[in-house]
């Protein structure tokens, strides 16, 4: 559960710097975000293609090369003509929005069902950012003198929700946990506590040995 937790945080803390870029640089951080895609495929281009003519001096693997090879030509083309590609990263930056935003609400309902109090003011996030993601997706062209923007502020509206749930999880599991120690506490008490309580019985047997004495 804290490995997904973690995953999770990292994850909303990612689409939280995406939104925040998107929402101050919405001129250039489309044309940014291509250009780094293609960093992105040139750099595994040249590791691939170098290690393939490394590998066997006389002559390069053919796939390799060639994969490497293509995705350096792919690279440099997002690098040099980042304007082709805006248009396709709206649309993959909302398919993302609409993507996290239902894992959103199927997250909330299975908090639910896992006995968790769950405001019904955590769904309107979620919900909203699911809506802006299909608006973007179904008129594009409406949308775009302001797409990145509406992406911007759904992303960002989306992380720090999530980042809520991730700490109000995180809190509940561990007052589960702790609970659930105590509990077995209670019914296997360690041998410190078992020794007390003998000792008491020990002690009470001699009080009632001594009381007919008295008498």
């Amino acid at each position: 559960m804290q490995t997904f937790l973690k995953s999770a945080a990292v994850r909303a803390l990612l689409i939280l710097l995406m939104g925040i870029g998107l929402i101050a640089y919405a001129d250039i951080a489309p044309t940014m975000i291509v250009r780094a895609l293609g960093l992105l495929f040139i750099i595994p281009g040249l590791v691939t293609t170098l290690s393939a003519f490394a590998s066997k001096p006389s002559g390069a693997p053919m796939l390799p090369s060639v994969v490497g090879g293509g995705s350096i030509f792919f690279g440099v083309i997002l690098l040099l003509l980042p304007g082709l590609f805006v248009g396709i990263l709206m649309y993959l930056l909302a398919a993302l929005i609409i993507l996290v935003s239902g894992m959103q609400l199927l997250r909330l309902i299975q908090m639910l069902r896992e006995g968790m109090s769950v405001n019904i003011f955590y769904f309107v996030f979620p919900i909203a950012t699911l809506i802006a993601g299909i608006y973007i997706l179904a008129y594009p062209n409406e949308t775009a003198s302001l797409p990145f923007v509406i992406m911007g502020y759904a992303a960002t509206i989306y992380a720090v929700c999530e980042l809520v749930l991730i700490l109000k999880s995180y809190f509940y599991h561990r007052s589960l946990r702790k609970a659930e120690r105590a509990m077995q506490a209670e019914a296997h008490p360690t041998p410190d506590v078992q020794e007390s309580a003998t000792d008491e019985a020990e002690v009470e047997l001699l009080i009632q040995d001594d009381e007919p004495k008295n008498v």
